[in-house]
């Protein structure tokens, strides 16, 4: 099956044992001065590179970048840069890790707009490798190239024990983030963004080669990229984007919007492995979407090459393909004939997913291509057609998903809720459609009961009136569906306390809201308990017991002028 790891990164947890851990704090700020010391808010750093490559920041410092925006200076002559961005040299250890991190409340950005460079390659700040560094709440935009021949890079880096938390990088001519797990290295990129990711200059196809998120060169099956709720966007050519021989982990990753000018513009292209053997599942693909992009959702792109044995689990393939400039077809999920035998190109297994609405299909399998897949929704089982019904909404065209999914992230990082959208309905058969590898039973990149939790729905019992020596009229009220869809409502009714609908009952069909029941069979001059009742995916629930009276033969009465409540009259 492959590896399944869940990684999560407290950043409020490094906060507060910075005070353990950290040897000495440092401070950055757009008006400081790079001659003081560094040691206060008073006396902080002007510039980005004196933080990261001045030889003063030690294995278990601290840099705080305060609020601003930062002017890339390349200008001075101290060493601690070069001439076409920021270089990191800094170590950590694994007991004592560097922190880069936006102080509390900040938005540090650096904007390297101002660096004009004849070099082939241009970036915002750089690591040939850099070891036990973890970066929070830092931005980075406007990384161009000089010519058409350049490249740009936001972020590079390579190593091991990196985390990139909260970042973002946009605006650039290449690509946003491009990382490199080498040898036994592990890096992590959490609530990452990268948008506008495209080479405007390149003279030949522009828009290509510019990535949100480049997973590049190198790797063995010992090394590992986790990257955890990231999303690429308005990318000119693929959101992600991997050339790597190490494993990569992708969960609940967004990919939209993205095949800017002559871009390709996949969401997830998923890389080649440039030769060698290996016996490990590289790729673990989960929860992700891949929606409006100008060509496929999910591309393996293992085509000629050595089969990339990969799990690809619960993924959301919609609306890929409507694109004018790109020529080629474009499905939810494209897979490869390649090198390899069929026994390794069946260890690229699909479960879970779903394709809906792409322009050229819902998956193109190559001629004598092989792969493992069950439980997708263009497999039997589940044998069903998805339709626009199956989901509670959808929006409309790529503007409706660059509106929606580019919205801003809540305070603390995290995915912005999405509401309903892309979300199973109540009938849908995306339902218990596909079988439980550790996201649940159902199909897709959401689960229906994970993602809409019913409670019981919320009922009261009114009035009684009407009562006669066989029968009464109740009122109820479903005053909250609980979350969920009402099937059914109604009274219950016996001659004990507390009755249920396995007593006698009335149905007054689906639906929150009012209802009159007209109980009928009573016998005279007895004492009933009556409860009104609903139910949804969550239970029944039953309002409060109440007693009434039927009457006795000989009485003679204004009946519709009687009105029972809490077992007295009321209204007479």
């Amino acid at each position: 099956m492959g590896f399944k790891i869940k990684y999560i990164v407290s950043a409020i947890f490094i906060l507060l044992s910075l005070g353990c851990f950290s040897q000495n704090v440092w401070y950055v700020k757009p008006d400081g001065d790079n001659t003081k010391d560094g040691t206060s808010e008073a006396n902080a750093w002007k510039t980005w590179g004196k933080a990261l490559n001045s030889g003063f920041v030690q294995p278990g410092d601290t840099v705080y970048f305060l609020d601003g925006e930062y002017t890339k200076d390349l200008t001075d002559s101290t060493g601690w840069y070069s001439t076409n961005g920021y270089e990191i040299n800094i170590d950590g250890t694994q007991s004592d890790t560097v922190y880069f991190f936006a102080a509390d409340g900040a938005t540090p950005v650096l904007d390297c707009s101002g660096v004009g460079s004849t070099s082939d390659l241009n970036y915002g700040i750089r690591a040939g490798s850099v070891n036990y560094c973890y970066f929070y709440g830092l931005q980075l935009k406007n990384v161009w190239t000089g010519d058409s021949n350049d490249e740009a890079l936001g972020w590079s880096m390579s190593g091991d024990g990196i985390v990139v938390e909260n970042c973002k990088v946009y605006n650039t001519h290449g690509f946003g983030f491009r990382l490199n797990a080498d040898s036994n290295d592990t890096i992590h990129v959490i609530n990452c963004d990268a948008y506008n990711c495209s080479d405007s200059l390149k003279a030949v196809g522009p828009g290509n080669d510019g990535y949100g998120f480049g997973i590049w060169n190198g790797g063995n099956e010992n090394s590992v990229v986790y990257l955890t709720n990231c999303r690429a966007w308005l990318c000119g050519d693929d959101g992600f984007a991997f050339y790597n021989n190490g494993k990569i982990v992708v969960s609940g990753c967004w990919s939209f919007n993205n095949g800017q000018l002559e871009g390709a513009g996949n969401g997830f292209k998923l890389g080649f492995i440039p030769g060698g053997t290996y016996a490990d599942t590289l790729r673990h693909v989960s929860e992700c979407i891949a929606a409006g992009n100008d060509c496929s959702g999910f591309n393996l792109n293992d085509n000629s090459y050595d089969a990339i044995r990969g799990y690809y689990v619960n993924n959301l393939s919609y609306r890929n393909g409507y694109s004018e400039e790109y020529p080629y077809s474009a499905v939810g999920y494209r897979v490869y004939n390649t090198s390899s035998s069929d026994a390794e190109e069946n260890k690229r297994v699909f479960k879970n997913n779903v394709s809906y609405a792409n322009e050229d299909g819902d998956i193109a399998v190559s001629a004598n291509a092989l792969y493992t897949h069950e439980y997708n929704s263009w497999d039997d089982p589940p044998d069903i057609t998805v339709a626009s019904g199956d989901f509670i909404d959808l929006p409309a065209d790529s503007a409706a998903i660059m509106t929606l999914m580019s919205a801003a992230r809540d305070s603390d990082g995290s995915l912005p809720d999405l509401g309903d959208y892309f979300k199973p309905s109540s009938e849908s058969q995306l339902i218990d459609a596909g079988t439980d590898v550790g996201y649940g039973d159902d199909i897709g990149a959401f689960q229906y009961e994970a993602q809409n939790p019913a409670v019981n729905p919320t009922v009261v019992t009114g009035q009684i009136y009407n009562i006669s020596k066989t029968g009464a009229r109740v009122i109820g009220n479903t005053t909250d569906d609980g979350g969920g869809d009402v099937s059914q409502k109604g009274v219950c009714w016996s001659e004990s306390e507390n009755p249920d609908t396995g007593d006698n009952k009335t149905e007054e069909g689906a639906g929150a809201g009012t209802f009159n029941s007209v109980i009928t069979g009573l016998t005279e001059n007895t004492t009933y308990h009556v409860r009104a009742y609903a139910t949804n995916e969550a239970g029944t629930a039953y309002g409060a017991d109440q007693e009434f009276k039927t009457l006795k033969s000989g009485y003679v009465s204004n009946l519709s002028n009687i009105i029972w409540h809490n077992g007295k009259i009321i209204y007479y």
